[in-house]
């Protein structure tokens, strides 16, 4: 009988129990906030290069520049082809033979310091324009970033082997191991947005002409 009158008290003593506990446990507080996934593309800086019509302008410029070089250098060889010419047609004994030996000399000497300065030109030139054509990508790759709401952009140098049998083994582990990019997405790749944007940029230019290239 007494412990069936100790029954509802201890009843009543847990649910106390509980009340107590549950009124010292903390409040939940508000769910973190999910972190929203990243958003990644690629851009082939090899493809676009190739492909943006400034690239198209700067060829024809160089093609006429090389036309023009070759003529100069060819005038400079006729030159030195006539000294020869005189100078086997005179007679060593001859007062002026020897004058005629030093200009020789001396267009030697001018056609190989023109073909030495030229190339340095040419290598300075070519240099200088591709930093500021891929430093112009890079930028347009950051521009197509902030305006479509991407986080990272991978440039993708991935190129076709359409005859592996002519490639040296060597070179095919090179540009195989090069590979920074094993599968992508077509439609992650803003390689054809950032040719029609820097196509833009240049046909539109300072005053709408384009840009100047190098001479």
């Amino acid at each position: 009988m007494r412990i069936r009158r100790l029954i509802p008290v201890i009843c009543v003593t847990l649910l106390a129990c509980i009340a107590f506990v549950a009124r010292s446990q903390p409040a939940p507080g508000p769910a973190a906030p999910q972190t929203p996934p990243t958003r990644v593309a690629i851009a082939n800086p090899g493809r676009i290069l190739s492909e943006l019509y400034e690239t198209q302008v700067l060829k024809e410029k160089l093609e006429e520049r090389r036309k023009t070089l070759m003529a100069k250098e060819k005038q400079m060889r006729d030159g030195i082809d006539a000294t020869i010419n005189d100078i086997k047609n005179t007679n060593p004994k001859f007062v002026g033979y020897e004058e005629k030996l030093d200009t020789l000399d001396i267009q030697n000497a001018d056609l190989q310091a023109w073909l030495a300065a030229t190339k340095a030109s040419l290598d300075r030139q070519q240099k200088r324009t591709l930093k500021r054509i891929y430093e112009e990508i890079e930028a347009a790759c950051a521009e197509i970033a902030q305006r479509d709401g991407l986080d990272l952009v991978i440039p993708d140098g991935r190129q076709d082997i359409p005859l592996v049998e002519q490639i040296p083994a060597d070179d095919l582990r090179r540009i195989l191991n090069g590979r920074n990019v094993l599968f992508a997405a077509k439609a992650i790749d803003i390689s054809e947005k950032v040719i029609i944007l820097l196509d833009a940029k240049f046909k539109a230019g300072p005053g709408g002409a384009g840009h100047a290239p190098e001479k």
